[in-house]
């Protein structure tokens, strides 16, 4: 019996794919990085002044590969641009282990963002192949694929922390590097397909195009809902400039904030093992969260949905200010969890 007519729709066999190579983004440099700060910088006599630079590295990088990315993944699919990114991952983790300067971090850092390969929303392998594949259901779709960034966080933050302590920062960068590399590869090629018109289906895995169901619970078509605009059409209008603008700034706070959090903690005399476990507890909030808010965007304005999200990390901006301890660290991560 061909794959297509069983059961299981084979868009949820891309979606579980997605969400493990989401798991181990992660902790290719991800949230993970924190971790590395202070070993790094105690034993290379750098400032963490270099990670910071890194970050806007990468996030610039980021910024300019993405329109190539996401075109070439639209018109190709994302099969063979996946594993790409995740051998150029691999190696740049392998070159972190080996760095002696401080600005060999930030030139690996900016390659690694040239990848696309940043981890949940800003991962272009998740979003636009599961936009071909769900309309009705794009939203859950895409919040069971996200799932992977708070199972990554609750299995590699205690992992990277034993890695760092019991053999060094430097086999820890190779450990997950490797690890990274061969799971987004296998994923990418025994897994992805670029849409399901290339199989003989539909998506949502309907027998026929169904009516889409807007926000306000009215039925709409298909072809109404789902407009193809086109770069140059959506670029030129004021809602896709505002939106740009919103999620850029809320990307560099987010980042920033993941990334220095950690030594911070660390400096206001918090064990880094409590601080893993705590990026634990926020990842096991995530997991509860994030199928929920799925479905509440497939339900209600989005818009709703975001001004809570920002809301929610304006506050854990200002619960970690005076984090000094475990309790507060604990408070600050579940509160950046409640931030979907």
């Amino acid at each position: 019996m061909r794959l297509g007519q069983r059961r299981i729709f084979y868009g949820w066999v891309i979606v579980a794919g997605l969400m493990c190579s989401s798991a181990v983004i992660t902790a290719m440099g991800g949230v993970n990085s924190g971790q590395f700060i202070k070993p790094m910088t105690e034993e290379l006599g750098i400032g963490q002044t270099w990670f910071g630079w890194a970050q806007t590295a990468r996030l610039l990088s980021f910024a300019a590969s993405s329109w190539v990315i996401g075109r070439l993944i639209d018109a190709r699919g994302a099969r063979l641009p996946m594993v790409t990114a995740g051998a150029v991952m691999g190696l740049v983790l392998l070159g972190l282990s080996q760095v002696q300067e401080g600005w060999q971090i930030v030139v690996l850092f900016g390659i690694a963002g040239l990848t696309g390969l940043q981890g949940a929303g800003g991962n272009l392998y998740n979003s636009v192949p599961l936009s071909r594949w769900f309309v009705r259901k794009r939203g859950r779709a895409m919040s069971v694929a996200f799932l992977g960034t708070p199972i990554g966080i609750f299995l590699f933050a205690p992992l990277t922390q034993f890695l760092i302590d019991d053999y060094g920062w430097r086999t820890a960068w190779m450990a997950l590097g490797a690890t990274g590399a061969m799971v987004v590869g296998a994923v990418a090629l025994l897994i992805v397909r670029r849409a399901p018109e290339d199989m003989g289906l539909l998506p949502d895995g309907d027998a026929a195009p169904a009516p889409v169901m807007d926000w306000a619970g009215v039925p709409r078509a298909v072809a109404s809902a789902e407009y193809s605009w086109t770069r140059a059409e959506a670029i030129r209008t004021p809602t896709f400039r505002r939106l740009a603008a919103v999620d850029g700034l809320r990307m560099v706070a987010v980042a920033t904030l993941g990334l220095f959090r950690i030594p911070f903690y660390v400096d206001q005399g918090i064990d880094a093992g409590v601080v893993a476990l705590a990026l634990s507890a926020e990842a096991l909030v995530g997991m509860a969260i994030t199928v929920p808010v799925g479905w509440a965007v497939d339900r209600f304005q989005p818009r709703y949905i975001s001004a809570f999200a920002t809301a929610t990390m304006i506050t854990t901006f200002l619960v970690t200010i005076f984090v000094s301890t475990p309790v507060h660290v604990f408070v600050a991560t579940i509160l950046l969890a409640s931030a979907p």
